[in-house]
């Protein structure tokens, strides 16, 4: 079998507050909702609405400084999780799976710097000008 390519970047913003928890192990979990806007056809702009997630360090530092509203770049893959319902459904959701995000604004819940966090290391001041290059960078990979 041949091995595909799964990989998503996505800038947008929070539609609520991030949701934290933790597995019964421990693990972080923070769930988040990010609306993106794109240019529609005919019938004008279109939004879509894409379930995130991000785990362990990322997810903590992700419900520390995000708040809805706040604009991010995601970078990630996409998962679909399976399960049936209490009323013996299957159901189905695609989501991003984190793996690496940029804060875009100063949107922080406590009002410091747009901040970068990607493989365990964490930058601050990030301006535009960085976000941009950070952008390149990671689309270069």
């Amino acid at each position: 079998m041949s091995l595909g390519l799964n990989r998503v970047f996505i800038i947008g913003n929070l539609t609520r507050d991030p949701e934290l928890r933790y597995t019964p192990t421990g693990k972080a979990v923070c769930n988040f909702t990010v609306a993106v806007n794109r240019r529609g056809d005919m019938n004008g702009d279109q939004t879509e609405f894409l379930a995130c997630v991000a785990w362990d360090q990322l997810g903590e530092l992700v419900n520390q400084k995000l708040r809805k509203g706040s604009r991010a770049l995601v970078e990630g893959h996409l998962q679909t999780n399976r399960w049936t319902n209490s009323e013996g459904e299957d159901r189905q959701r695609l989501q991003v799976v984190a793996t690496s995000m940029l804060f875009l604004d100063g949107r922080n819940r406590d009002s410091g710097p747009p901040m970068q966090r990607r493989g365990g290391v964490h930058l601050a001041d990030a301006d535009m000008d960085e976000a941009e290059e950070a952008w390149e960078a990671l689309a270069s990979k």
